[in-house]
């Protein structure tokens, strides 16, 4: 998945509340259901607490979900790693400071 589809999704506000509260949301694993090869079998999580935590509706969560879901921005065992950068970005963005610069464009070899 490109940064351009992670950043466009994430700029929705209720898909941003929703993948930024999905690692706080407690999960179980119900490891004799589903097929083994999909990540998502056996997963069970509160819809419920995930809407309350996002202070999203019960409907926008399951659709919000479903998308992030789908886009791989949300994983079984928390954030996809650029959606992890984009949040940590937004946060020192959100504090006033600005983010480290990869190595490679410190030194000017873009």
């Amino acid at each position: 998945m490109g940064d351009f589809k992670i950043i466009t999704v994430l700029r929705d506000p209720t898909r941003y509340r929703l993948a930024l509260t999905w690692p706080l949301v407690e999960k179980k694993r119900d490891l004799s259901a589903g097929d083994k090869g999909d990540p998502w079998a056996g997963l069970r999580f509160s819809f419920e607490d995930l809407a309350r935590l996002a202070r999203v509706c019960p409907r926008e969560t399951l659709c919000g979900f479903e998308e992030l879901k789908a886009f791989g921005i949300i994983t079984p065992d928390g954030l996809h790693e650029l959606a992890e950068t984009f949040f940590e970005r937004e946060g020192l963005l959100m504090l006033g400071a600005k983010p480290a610069r990869k190595k490679k464009e410190a030194a000017g070899e873009d």
